[in-house]
């Protein structure tokens, strides 16, 4: 866990995860993750359990059956609970690595190459975004993404003491749709006049005007990244078809796995950047995440998996590491290397069973 200064007065995040395992007729075991964010996935932890058990109920036993079909059932089991499904994808592909004697990036294709991640300073005054900016550079991430929540006037002020007190940073902020138009454009019509570059301005407008990230993109040059806008491959051709944009967030929670994969192969078709990120996510998920981002080089341009960096010490082991400002995937670990066994009664450590 990094120590990274937080706003006086911020509010600590509660996330209420669960964590999926599942276990192979021979015993190999696999772990997913279930990150439930308000306003992103709609989903309760309540209502991922109770989805939970009656996939559990439908594949318990099931054989023959590749990947692909098992995570068709589950969609079609939870078809609105995408973060449910994506901890189920997860612990299914974990399993099959671990049986198949790889690691998780092996399986999905890729080597284990390490990740230059970004890492977020949340929002508060210029002090505090300094200090945090500065920490985060001490334990040696280059890439600060900074969130913006306006007045803009304030994010550009923060964002320049940022680039002057570090002039070699690589510098991401993320809006989440906060500015109108006008006041995106004089946010990068400022940055731009007092000479700070913009590695990536990350869903600057509402989610429910996505031409915005096409007319600004166009009209100012700045490489705009589409995060809420995108619900789906119909959302990413309908900004191709309307001139495109630099990148797209792709998060496996909002999408799935499937989903996500299948939209990684459309950007790189579309010429569009993927970056990876996530929510409030263990290291079960980022490890997941990690390894797909390594696995899909040919598409991926962003990496924005810190989530692990501000947890404390959980009861669970392996997975992957930072050092410098890169995630580490660890080269001999089996499936993603996670082990989350401790988190589960001896009871239920048989888990439910597939081929």
């Amino acid at each position: 866990m990094l120590s990274i200064p937080q706003p006086a007065g911020s509010a600590r995040i509660v996330s209420r995860n669960v964590i999926v395992r599942t276990v192979l007729r021979d015993g190999t075991v696999g772990y997913g993750e279930v990150a439930l964010f308000a306003g992103i996935t709609s989903e309760s932890q309540r209502s991922s359990l109770a989805a939970l058990r009656r996939i559990e109920s439908s594949v318990r036993g099931s054989c023959g059956q590749m990947w692909c079909e098992l995570s068709r059932r589950v969609r079609a089991l939870a078809p609105c609970l995408t973060a449910t499904r994506c901890g189920v994808e997860q612990a299914l592909l974990d399993a099959g690595a671990r049986r198949a004697g790889l690691s998780l990036v092996r399986h999905l294709g890729g080597s284990p190459v390490p990740l230059r991640s970004s890492l977020t300073v949340l929002p508060g005054d210029i002090p505090h975004t300094l200090a945090a900016a500065r920490a985060a550079r001490r334990s040696g991430f280059s890439r600060i993404k900074i969130k913006a929540v306006g007045p803009w006037k304030l994010d550009v002020a923060r964002v320049r003491a940022v680039a002057a007190a570090l002039p070699h940073s690589w510098l991401q902020v993320d809006a989440h749709g906060q500015y109108s138009y006008d006041d995106a454009r004089r946010f990068v019509d400022a940055l731009d006049q007092a000479g700070v570059e913009l590695a990536l301005f990350e869903q600057p407008t509402p989610p429910s005007r996505p031409g915005d990230l096409v007319r600004l993109q166009r009209e100012t040059g700045a490489p705009i990244c589409a995060d809420e806008s995108i619900r789906g491959e119909g959302d990413l051709w309908w900004l191709v078809e309307r001139g495109g944009i630099h990148a797209l967030n792709v998060k496996v929670m909002k999408f799935g796995v499937l989903e996500s994969m299948s939209l990684i192969e459309a950007a790189a078709a579309a010429g569009v950047r993927c970056m990876i990120g996530g929510m409030s996510e263990t290291a079960v998920s980022t490890s997941f995440s990690a390894a797909l981002a390594a696995a899909r080089r040919h598409a991926v341009g962003y990496v924005d998996l810190d989530t692990p960096c501000f947890m404390p010490h959980l009861p669970m082991t392996g997975g992957i590491g930072y050092s410098r400002g890169r995630i580490v995937i660890p080269h001999d670990a089996l499936g993603t290397g996670i082990d989350a066994s401790a988190l589960f009664l001896p009871a239920d450590r048989a888990g439910s069973q597939t081929s």
